[in-house]
């Protein structure tokens, strides 16, 4: 050993000053030898993985959280996740304007296949079926009936008016009552010339939202992936930190606990 002129000790940055490396992992002899051959100024601790650092701990327990960096961090951190937000809700309302300018373009393409119907010569053309919608009955949804105990034959003989009164309001459907039941109504060229010029200047509103919308989802994008590359170099520079405060951190410590490893271990000797 003293023939060396340097002597390394190599081990972990967190067993270097958790485990007390420079104290406890240099056995008794090795002690003895470097006492005996006068090198104990030859060692040199060498630290690696300096890098591996977890820096939500470093940052609480180096003091780090206190600097101004840190704040600046945690703010950017937060306008990040706003804008986050504001990106999905962005994308949210255009896909619902896609979706309907898709619905009106369908709509445009069935009320001209009827418009072109009525050039042919064709009669009449009716309005596009609707989806079904199931009426509850009006006795709560059941379709038996309750057969009454006894005879009221006021309620179950009907006059000859009151026949004639319903046969009456049953011929009188109202167009409302039709498009609720979803009964195909006849249409007129007008009519269906005002369905086309309704849809397109709806697809037309649709349309214009989504450009406007795609040049405020582009501004937001921009400023996101300026925060986002904001945020990287400030963790970056925080990383950076927690690393050169835990080597300076560490480099005293190793030295405290080597100088107290030999002192120890000199006065255990002299003791002796």
């Amino acid at each position: 050993m003293k023939e060396c002129d340097y002597l390394w000790v190599i081990s972990p940055i967190t067993r270097a000053v958790d485990d007390k490396t420079a104290k406890c992992l240099l056995g008794d002899s090795f002690k003895m030898q470097l006492k005996l051959d006068g090198a104990t100024s030859k060692v040199t601790f060498i630290c690696s993985k300096t890098d591996d650092i977890s820096v939500t701990e470093a940052v609480e327990v180096l003091g780090i959280d206190k600097e101004p960096i840190w704040q600046k961090s945690h703010d950017v951190m937060e306008e990040l996740h706003s804008l986050n937000q504001t990106m999905r809700g962005l994308s949210s309302q255009m896909d619902a304007l896609n979706q309907s300018v898709k619905d009106a373009d369908e709509k445009i393409r069935s009320w001209r296949r009827r418009l072109n119907d009525l050039k042919k010569g064709r009669k009449t053309v009716f309005t596009p079926p609707q989806p079904t919608k199931k009426r509850k009955r009006a006795n709560g949804g059941s379709g038996r009936r309750v057969k009454k105990s006894g005879h009221n034959y006021s309620d179950s003989v009907s006059t000859s008016g009151d026949e004639d009164k319903n046969a009456s309001d049953s011929n009188q459907r109202t167009e409302e009552q039709a498009q609720e039941e979803n009964e195909p109504l006849p249409l007129t060229r007008k009519d269906i010339e005002k369905k086309l010029k309704d849809f397109n200047i709806e697809k037309k509103e649709d349309l214009q939202k989504a450009k406007k919308l795609t040049g405020v989802k582009g501004d937001a994008e921009s400023q996101r992936s300026q925060r986002q590359k904001e945020s990287d170099n400030l963790e970056a520079l925080i990383t950076a930190n927690c690393v050169k405060k835990r080597n300076d951190y560490s480099r005293q410590a190793i030295k405290l606990d080597y100088a107290m490893g030999i002192r120890e271990w000199v006065l255990l000797v002299s003791r002796s």
